[in-house]
């Protein structure tokens, strides 16, 4: 998932670096031709465009060729986006189904070993009531001998 999320970040952030790259390169540009412009004797060119506005077009095709540019830039299509979903997406399963596998494992062994510690019990059960059975019987054909005697 860590990696899907990096891959997204990255994305993002390519295309929000491309497009201040964009528009800082633009700037730069303009101060160099203002500066150019002003050591000759000629119109600066802040004189000749302060009568032109920025189009909204011209700016979301510059808004959408950065962001094509990201995507260029980080060779990140849908496909692969996809792609990386779907790894991800196995991982987490595969993750998923080998915890609850040891899950599974770790409660039969647990059910085992009560079943063992019960037939255990009751064997020692069985084996003290024989055991008692026993002396009773070894002292009821004896006690009866004795007291008589007495």
């Amino acid at each position: 998932m860590a990696k899907f999320i990096k891959s997204k970040f990255r994305v993002i952030w390519g295309t929000v670096f491309s497009f201040f790259y964009g528009i800082f390169a633009t700037d730069i540009s303009a101060q160099e031709a203002e500066d150019n412009a002003n050591d000759e004797t000629g119109p600066s060119v802040e004189e000749s465009s302060k009568d032109e506005a920025l189009d909204p077009g011209a700016i979301a095709a510059a808004v959408a060729a950065a962001a094509a540019s990201a995507q260029a830039a980080n060779e990140f299509s849908a496909a692969a986006a996809a792609a990386d979903a779907q790894a991800q997406r196995d991982q987490v399963s595969f993750s998923f189904q080998t915890a609850n596998n040891n899950a599974d494992r770790v409660t039969s062994l647990a059910v085992a070993q009560l079943a063992k510690d019960g037939d255990n019990s009751a064997a020692a059960a069985t084996k003290n009531a024989a055991f008692a059975s026993a002396i009773g019987a070894v002292a009821g054909k004896i006690l009866p001998g004795i007291i008589k005697k007495f």
